[in-house]
């Protein structure tokens, strides 16, 4: 099934889901850049100040409009701006940037853009001052074109000791300019200057990029991050490399709900409960007739829809497939007026475009809960006050959906009772979508309504029925 990503011109698409095969991976850490979540480590012993790699998995979360750097890795000054060395995103491109007590090259390695919701990418950072370059690479191409950026021959910050503290998803010079999104597989060598191929391989069955355990030395400062150890927020920073160069932890959460931060969405088809997961669109153009933009964050789980009068929509990445059973959460926070979550057929998520939608109307503030779509048989009610975990359980095998509020199934529904469809809020998906199109998970609301999706990433607040997958990458036909 398709991964709805972005769309354009010179946008690069990464890898959706890899295969089910070889070096499988765990964990990943989401980065809540609304929160200020960041990794930060003060080496102790000075390693090579001109020679490193970086080598990490990323998935974009809230992207930038400008201006808006998503830091990814940087080392700090040392004499005014002097010794900062990072690589961080900036209007949706990779950008380095090597401060030295003369020049001071920083800007995008080249011209591409990398904006795809849907995508993990593996970024290799190889730094070689002595020589006066370095080599940015993307999925094991080389992407730094351009020499005007390459860095001085100058001893940075990086891997220096004596309280220069290092930072990873926020700039180590002053905190601000937080990165947003997912990381996970995060290798540095302290020393040498490596290719994609000491982190990676290209899969002989499917011609992707897939990762593979670093074997060579890590030098002193080096380090390498699963993500693995959740005994603590602490230990999610523990350092698997051998050398214990474990980072501290800062504002990230391991507490049950929408902030949990330790996610089963990782690059790989690790198994039915990780891999890449749907996230929301953060991409989507609005459909023509609908209101301002729904704002993004927190790794693309959450959506604000704006505090006017017009609705804004919030759509998962992954499309339904026509077979299956499939289930997700949307948590309603700050609803005082009606919004709805549900499915749309996958043309609403196009710019200029209408289609069917098969949603649950919800009101907040207690006046109750009604069912409606285009062109469907609307079915039962129910009422629930305040905030809520609605469940949506969607029955493909059979094309039927069932709502749930806070774990009850509206409709008296039992989405396990398979062709008799009992309880089910509508019942014919499968002929409803124009042109066998594709339903999409979605939600709106308006005046400042918060929704937060959790596709199985991490822990759901009620438990899935039973033969119900999560909307990942491993479970699609």
């Amino acid at each position: 099934m398709p991964l709805f990503g972005t769309r354009g011109a010179a946008s690069v698409t990464g890898f959706g889901g890899l295969a089910k095969l070889g070096y499988l991976l765990r964990n990943s850490l989401r980065f809540r850049g609304a929160n200020n979540a960041y990794l930060s480590r003060t080496p102790s012993v000075t390693g090579n100040r001109k020679v490193w790699t970086w080598s990490g998995w990323v998935k974009r979360g809230q992207l930038d409009s400008g201006g808006d750097d998503r830091i990814l890795f940087s080392s700090p000054s040392q004499s005014g701006n002097d010794g900062i060395a990072a690589i961080y995103f900036d209007s949706d491109q990779l950008h380095t940037y090597y401060d030295t007590s003369g020049a001071n090259p920083y800007g995008p390695v080249g011209p591409r853009l990398y904006r795809d919701p849907a995508a993990w990418y593996h970024i290799v950072w190889a730094v070689d001052a002595a020589n006066t370059i370095h080599y940015v690479y993307v999925n094991n191409e080389l992407v730094s074109t351009d020499p005007s950026y390459y860095p001085p021959n100058y001893e940075y910050s990086m891997n220096r000791s004596g309280g220069y503290t290092h930072t990873m998803g926020t700039q180590a010079w002053g905190a601000t300019n937080y990165f947003d999104g997912y990381m996970t597989e995060i290798n540095f060598v302290d020393g040498q200057a490596l290719t994609p191929s000491s982190f990676g391989k290209t899969d002989p069955a499917t011609g992707q990029w897939i990762p593979i355990k670093f074997g060579g030395a890590y030098g002193t400062n080096g380090f390498y991050l699963p993500f693995t150890n959740t005994t603590s927020t602490s230990t999610l920073g523990n350092d698997f490399s051998g050398n214990s160069n474990t980072w501290t932890v800062n504002n990230f959460s391991l507490t049950a709900g929408v902030t949990y931060d330790s996610m089963t969405d990782v690059p790989t088809n690790t198994s039915e409960t990780t891999a890449n997961y749907c996230v929301i669109n953060s991409t989507t153009t609005q459909p023509t007739g609908w209101g301002a933009a729904t704002t993004f964050s927190n790794a693309n789980l959450t959506g604000y829809m704006p505090d006017s009068g017009t609705d804004a929509p919030a759509y998962g990445t992954i499309a339904l497939p026509r077979s299956g059973k499939w289930y997700w959460e949307v948590i309603i926070t700050n609803s005082t007026v009606p919004g709805a979550v549900g499915v749309s057929e996958s043309s609403m998520a196009r710019p200029d475009t209408t289609g069917p939608i098969c949603r649950m109307l919800y009101s907040g503030g207690g006046t109750g809960v009604s069912f409606a779509s285009n062109g469907f048989t609307n079915s039962g009610s129910y009422t629930f006050f305040g905030n809520a975990t609605l469940g949506i359980a969607c029955d493909m095998d059979n094309g039927a959906i069932y709502f749930a509020v806070n774990g009850t199934y509206v409709n008296s529904g039992v989405p396990t009772s398979g062709a008799s469809k009992t309880g089910a809020i509508f019942t014919d998906l499968l002929s409803a979508s124009p042109g066998g199109g594709s339903w999409l998970p979605m939600s709106y609301g308006y005046l400042g309504h918060v929704h937060n999706h959790n596709y199985g990433q991490r822990p759901f607040a009620y438990s899935a029925p039973s033969g119900y997958k999560t909307l990942n990458t491993f479970n699609l036909p």
